[in-house]
């Protein structure tokens, strides 16, 4: 088609350019659990109103719980899917572009640099537009799994309404495991269409592919206009008493029928501008999140250990910590509360006598470490293996010995291996440097 030549006619657009746009599609195999949920029948009953003090119809629903549980799927999400296909750039809205998703995925091939240029001119070297891919596979991972964990929320709330006939769901709660998860890139072709509108630009979008259209939508603000007023004298005819007789004073006409219309045409007229504001403001706090983002990752990176793992690894690991250390910190503060009631006690001469019996203890204590210090080194060869496997000193303090836990286990986690003899391997490693971190962590 001579895109020209039918703008020229028809569109009135004052450019026209051909672009490919970046996605990320996604592929999936998922095994879905409902693991328990409660269906409701819907019912009319008479109930008491102690407000009106009688007996009145009002809805009601029965909750049941559904014993049949846990019920398991495995589902498949394929490339062509909408919800599979996700734009990976940050140059047009997202609301424009999502509508121009569909099965375009089952028609594409392996990228060639000749694509760059358009054949259908003379010389031949017009170069199409190419914009970069600004949004990492991490990320595109992440919506993906987000799609697909709200498709399948949906689909088992319509499967227990038609499975059980009932008519509500709730406290539904379903896990969904990945069986296997593909990502890959896309170049799509599209025609982008220029027009000015009142001193603004507006972009339409075609796909070059399966001829989907997307856009801002413009009305035409004088029939709006029209069919606002002739919808005004309708309704105030058959409503307002004397109408004739009012009909011809303006104080009337303003309220009932000038100021509507002006206000319809108005908002119909501006309507694209204000959309277009709302989606470029939205469109930048995305920029601007995505740049902060950007740079915490840079800073991050510069430090000397590593931050790129992803949360469901290290998630066991740093709830445990968090927890031993809530439990010490509780004890600390109940043996401090107990140690500031038994001073309160005390007398001058007995808080006394204590504190210097208790510094002569300390300076025996130490003598006597001082002098075994040897024999303990060669005697305890089972607690220098321990801090062999954790890979730190016998004089590391606590919080070495914690930060060494962590890497270890970060690095052994079986999780992180796909064959099964690498992680059988991992998981005696793994059980291992749980065991000296119980040990030594005391």
């Amino acid at each position: 088609m001579d895109w020209a030549l039918y703008s020229d006619l028809f569109l009135n657009f004052q450019k026209v350019e051909q672009r490919y746009i970046p996605f990320w599609v996604s592929s999936a195999i998922v095994n879905v659990t409902i693991v328990s949920c409660q269906v409701g029948y819907d019912y009319v009953a008479q109930v008491f109103n102690p407000i009106t003090k009688r007996m009145e119809w009002q809805n009601l629903t029965e909750w049941q719980y559904i014993y049949e549980l846990p019920l398991t799927f495995q589902k498949s999400y394929r490339g062509d899917m909408e919800i599979m296909q996700h734009y990976a750039s940050k140059k047009y809205p997202i609301k424009y572009i999502n509508k121009l998703r569909g099965d375009f995925v089952n028609n594409s091939v392996k990228w060639n640099d000749s694509f760059l240029f358009d054949n259908t001119k003379s010389d031949g070297k017009k170069r199409r537009k190419l914009d970069l891919f600004e949004v990492s596979p991490e990320d595109a991972v992440k919506l993906a799994w987000k799609e697909i964990n709200k498709n399948e929320y949906y689909q088992a709330e319509t499967f227990l309404k038609e499975h059980y006939g009932a008519d509500k769901v709730r406290f539904l709660k379903i896990n969904c495991e990945p069986v296997s998860l593909r990502i890959s890139p896309l170049y799509v072709p599209i025609y982008v269409f220029k027009t000015n509108f009142i001193n603004s630009d507006f972009h339409t979008f075609v796909n070059a592919n399966n001829g989907k259209v997307s856009g801002v939508h413009h009305y035409a603000f004088q029939y709006a206009s029209l069919i606002t007023a002739g919808a005004s004298l309708f309704y105030w005819f058959f409503t307002e008493q004397n109408f004739t007789s009012q009909f011809f004073k303006f104080g009337f006409l303003f309220r009932k029928l000038i100021f509507p219309t002006v206000l319809v045409g108005l908002l119909t007229l501006f309507f694209p501008h204000i959309l277009k504001f709302y989606y470029e403001r939205q469109l930048y706090y995305e920029k601007m999140k995505a740049f902060a983002k950007e740079q915490q990752a840079k800073q991050n990176g510069n430090r000397t250990y590593r931050k790129r793992w992803n949360y469901e690894w290290v998630k066991p690991l740093s709830e445990e910590n968090r927890r031993q250390d809530y439990y010490e910190e509780q004890v600390r503060n109940k043996n401090h509360r107990e140690q500031q009631k038994q001073q309160t006690k005390r007398s001058f001469w007995s808080s006394w006598r204590d504190t210097y019996e208790s510094s002569s203890k300390n300076t025996n204590n130490q003598y006597n470490n001082y002098s075994h210090a040897s024999t303990n080194t060669r005697v305890n060869v089972n607690d220098l293996k321990l801090y062999k496997v954790l890979g730190v000193k016998p004089t590391a303090t606590k919080e070495e010995i914690q930060k060494a836990f962590r890497e270890k286990a970060l690095k052994t986690h079986p999780d992180r291996f796909q064959k099964a003899e690498e992680k059988e391997k991992a998981k005696e490693q793994f059980q291992e440097i749980i065991n000296a971190y119980t040990v030594l962590r005391d």
